[in-house]
């Protein structure tokens, strides 16, 4: 993959970094950093607050997203983008969870009801995870019973409640998606059972995902001739200087940098983003 070809995006709410990396991962790749905020603000005039004042949120979201979609460089960008845009209807097609791990599922419940109650019609959320996700999801969902209510009893106009199609994969194509491919294989992160990861091929481009796992053969088949490789790593250096051992038993299950780094020069022609 060209870096001349792309822009990167960075979601997430306040305070979760996204400038820090930004600015870093900007530098690295000698692209240029773009907030999507800020560029806001600068065109219109007004501050974020002022925007949801005068005009409401309905209205910024419409900014934002008429922003992400045309206002801004289509290449060697660093975008750093509000959390509130991945859930705006139409722009979240897929949620793909790789293992269920508190760490990796405690915001699927605000996912959900953050996309239902900013859609004007029924707009079901595809869910595709491990062995087991179905359940999950359905006892997520009877948590938020009560919530659901309490909402729907408050807007008049919100009369349906947020629906879900999950899929459990273990192995193959877990989505096809107008003309986007996504392949799941399983993945190692023992005694979390069952995990996976996924590989997205559209066009000529793959991009291989993966969560907490060690190197396996089902990490090598989903980065084999991957473009750009996706994963959570630690540090085992710093793990290490930790004498605790519940706190050193995550070198049990997870990637080292040094890991990534041989799982991503094992597969010709992949570009390694660590995460």
């Amino acid at each position: 993959m060209h870096p001349a070809d792309v822009n990167l995006y960075l979601v997430g709410f306040m305070g979760t970094g996204k400038s820090t990396v930004g600015r870093a991962v900007a530098a690295r790749l000698g692209f240029q950093l773009v907030d999507s905020d800020q560029e806001i603000e600068r065109i219109r005039g007004r501050t974020i607050p002022e925007i949801f004042a005068q005009e409401g949120e309905p209205a910024f979201r419409a900014l934002e997203r008429d922003f992400i979609e045309k206002g801004h460089p289509g290449e060697r960008t660093v975008v750093s983008c509000g959390g509130g845009l991945v859930v705006q209807p139409g722009m979240l097609d897929a949620l793909l969870l790789t293992h269920l791990h508190s760490d990796h599922t405690t915001d699927v419940n605000d996912v959900i009801t953050t996309r239902w109650i900013q859609s004007f019609t029924p707009m079901p959320l595809t869910i595709v995870g491990p062995e087991g996700t179905s359940a999950w999801i359905d006892r997520t969902m009877a948590v938020l019973t009560d919530d659901i209510g309490y909402r729907l009893a408050h807007h008049e106009d919100l009369t349906w409640s947020p629906e879900n199609v999950v899929s459990d994969v273990r192995d193959g194509i877990a989505l096809d998606l107008d003309g986007v491919r996504v392949i799941a294989a399983p993945t190692n992160h023992a005694p979390v059972r069952p995990t996976v990861g996924y590989r997205v091929e559209a066009e000529d481009r793959v991009v291989a995902i993966a969560g907490d796992t060690i190197p396996c053969e089902g990490l090598d088949a989903l980065c084999a001739g991957a473009d750009v490789y996706v994963q959570t790593v630690i540090r085992a250096d710093i793990v290490q200087q930790m004498p605790i051992k519940r706190f050193t038993d995550i070198l049990d299950y997870h990637s080292s940098v040094e890991d990534a780094a041989r799982t991503a020069r094992s597969e010709e022609h992949t570009s390694e983003l660590q995460s």
